[in-house]
């Protein structure tokens, strides 16, 4: 038997990779990144939906356990940089998925091992009755950082669909599947996740303090123990040409839902920092 399993959340491209990273740097601490296929998950309704989880992550610990290779977002390594690419790009030039999905198989581990398990839309989506049964804590980022990834990167989300949200919430699939334009679902795609965490009243945690605390604000919320503080450098996406689209968001944001995590001034700030044209 393992200890408890808890779990990662957040919003897309808003640092929970990274938040894996670092907890896998920590001794007798397993992060696994996106093992577990939504389409593999009941959807009659969270309750069964969640049930089916506690099922799969109980297979998952057993196959560590006994050290089995086991579904993993990525079947090359455990521990992800960043699951899009920097050097490759696609016709359109925005950035592709580098993370291959597959079995991997990593060292067994014994029961005194914490469990990780990282998922972003479908634990999101369940997020008020997964909180019932594991510890949830979710990670966020300013909505600008957020989305100006969003813009660059061959995801779903790039096209205003998130997937494995939208199978367990019926409400938000009938909006994104309408013909509101693109930048409009994405702003209701943010919207959506931090309401979600709101309403489950998990722990939220901001991108920007993992990285300005070397990782010791993520550990502290997990209450575990590093042995040293990493250095972490903040990666933001320059992209002046994005401009317009930029300050759409800014406009269009709801900032007494984000009040209690990014002020006007953090959006002004992110904004001028994506638009910026580099100095020669």
């Amino acid at each position: 038997m393992l200890k408890r399993p808890k779990l990662i959340t957040g919003v897309p491209r808003s640092g929970t990779t990274l938040a894996c990273k670092l907890l896998n740097s920590v001794s007798d601490v397993v992060a696994l990144h996106e093992p577990i296929l939504p389409t593999n998950i009941r959807n009659q309704s969270h309750a069964i939906a969640v049930e089916d989880i506690s099922h799969s992550i109980s297979k998952l610990a057993n196959s560590l356990l006994e050290g089995k290779a086991i579904e993993h977002g990525d079947k090359e390594r455990l521990v992800l940089d960043n699951p899009i690419s920097e050097e490759s790009y696609s016709e359109k030039g925005i950035r592709k998925l580098s993370a291959k999905r597959g079995l991997l198989k990593i060292p067994k581990i014994c029961s005194d091992t914490q469990l990780f398990i990282k998922q972003n839309a479908m634990f999101t989506a369940l997020v008020p009755t997964l909180n019932q049964k594991f510890e949830v804590i979710a990670i966020i980022r300013n909505p600008v950082d957020v989305l100006t990834s969003w813009m660059t990167v061959d995801l779903p989300v790039n096209r205003g669909r998130i997937p494995g949200g939208e199978r367990f919430n019926a409400e938000l699939a009938s909006y994104l599947e309408s013909q509101v334009p693109i930048i409009d679902k994405q702003v209701h795609i943010y919207h959506w996740f931090v309401k979600q965490y709101k309403a489950a009243g998990v722990k939220v945690l901001k991108y920007e303090d993992i990285v300005a605390t070397g990782g010791e604000a993520l550990f502290q919320a997990l209450e575990l123990e590093a042995s040293t503080m990493q250095h972490l450098t903040p990666r933001h996406t320059n992209k002046p040409e994005l401009a317009d689209a930029l300050l759409y968001v800014c406009e269009t944001l709801n900032y007494s839902l984000i009040s209690d995590f990014y002020s006007h001034v953090d959006i002004k700030c992110a904004f001028l920092s994506a638009v910026s044209k580099p100095s020669r």
